[in-house]
């Protein structure tokens, strides 16, 4: 019945404010896949989201990956100069 909430608050990490997309990290790890669960259960929650989600959420959910795997490759980029 509710279903539609993880749609639209995944369409809104598409806007063009930094805090928006933050926002929208924070309730995914948060509250639609929260990140305190054991591995098997959070591992099955993603599942469970991924399948549910709408097209362009599917998309902007894609793009938040690829964003944080960015960041992590710059930290590790960072990281590896200083030491």
């Amino acid at each position: 019945m509710l279903s539609w909430i993880k749609n639209k608050c995944m369409h809104n990490y598409y806007q063009t404010q930094l805090e928006d997309k933050l926002l929208v990290e924070r309730i995914l790890h948060t509250c639609l896949i929260p990140f305190s669960l054991p591995l098997t259960q959070r591992m099955k929650a993603l599942y469970v989201f991924y399948c549910s989600i709408d097209g362009n959420a599917s998309r902007a959910f894609n793009e938040l990956l690829k964003q944080q795997q960015g960041v992590r490759r710059q930290m590790k980029d960072v990281m590896d100069i200083l030491w």
